[in-house]
């Protein structure tokens, strides 16, 4: 008779379970939108949003595409570009505009696919920025950015 040492038979019960939860995980995809306004004066402008939905600290985070939409744009407008906080060359979408008074151009990107990973803050959340100018009387800008996210739980 064949005797199995009982350590080799749970440590291949429990080595058998992992495989199991890996292979059952699932990718959690989240999108996440913050408002912004910028007021028209030709000087750039910078706002930060966070994104806090409960991630832990130190966590890597999947940020797969960005988007911007605009619901009022009275002309003038230069640029408006979504990026991750203190992390160069990570444009998420960029919108640019002919720059003159009464150019309304587009007010919608189509998202970026990108692949970047993002750690988490120390409080569990990511930052990013919208910069913009628009040219000055041209009243001001608003908008919607939407960052969109990826998460292996």
């Amino acid at each position: 008779m064949l005797k199995i040492p009982w350590a080799t038979l749970c440590t291949s019960a429990f080595c058998f379970g992992l495989m199991t939860l890996s292979a059952n995980a699932q990718v959690v995809n989240l999108s996440q939108t913050a408002g912004f306004t910028f007021v028209c004066d030709g000087q750039p402008k910078q706002t930060t949003f966070a994104v806090a939905r409960g991630f832990n600290a130190n966590s890597n985070i999947g940020v797969t595409a960005g988007q911007i939409n605009l619901y009022q744009q009275q002309g003038g407008l230069q640029y408006v570009i979504l990026g991750i906080s203190g992390t160069p060359n990570t444009n998420l979408a960029i919108l640019a505009g002919g720059g003159s008074p009464t150019d309304h151009g587009n007010n919608n990107t189509t998202p970026f696919l990108t692949n970047y990973v993002v750690k988490t803050d120390a409080a569990g959340a990511l930052h990013f920025d919208i910069l913009g100018s628009c040219l000055g009387g041209a009243g001001a800008i608003r908008g919607f950015a939407t960052v969109f996210l990826s998460i292996l739980p």
